[in-house]
């Protein structure tokens, strides 16, 4: 889980870009107990137990697929580029204006993956 980018350097001739990312700890202390954050309210007594998420950073590097994005299928790579110019007018975003557009773009993921189900479970405006 990628959770914060601290600082980035770019390579203009290869068009990568490195940054400091936060992950999961892979501490063994989660083989049996695994990470959690409680969001609901704690008394000061009970703060400590909010969590038990431990992080660390490791450096990543970002390539521009731009130019080869066509070279990647799901099937092969486990990841696929694929453009889609929406229906639904984004200029004032609404409720209403969120649900056509994820009702769209859920339709589309479908019958790209030929599914019988597809939802989307989050989302950010």
């Amino acid at each position: 889980m990628v959770s914060v980018f601290k600082h980035y350097t770019h390579d203009n001739e290869l068009s990568k870009m490195k940054s400091l990312a936060s992950f999961f700890s892979r501490d063994e202390f989660f083989n049996d107990e695994k990470p959690y954050y409680f969001t609901g309210e704690l008394t000061a007594t009970e703060a400590h137990l909010r969590t038990n998420q431990a992080f660390e950073e490791h450096e990543i590097t970002f390539q521009n697929l731009r130019d080869i994005h066509n070279q990647y299928t799901l099937e092969d790579h486990g990841v696929e580029f694929i453009h889609h110019r929406s229906n639904t007018d984004l200029g004032v975003i609404s409720d209403n204006i969120i649900a056509a557009y994820l009702s769209e773009i859920t339709s589309f993921v479908k019958q790209k993956l030929d599914a019988e189900y597809c939802f989307c479970y989050s989302y950010k405006v």
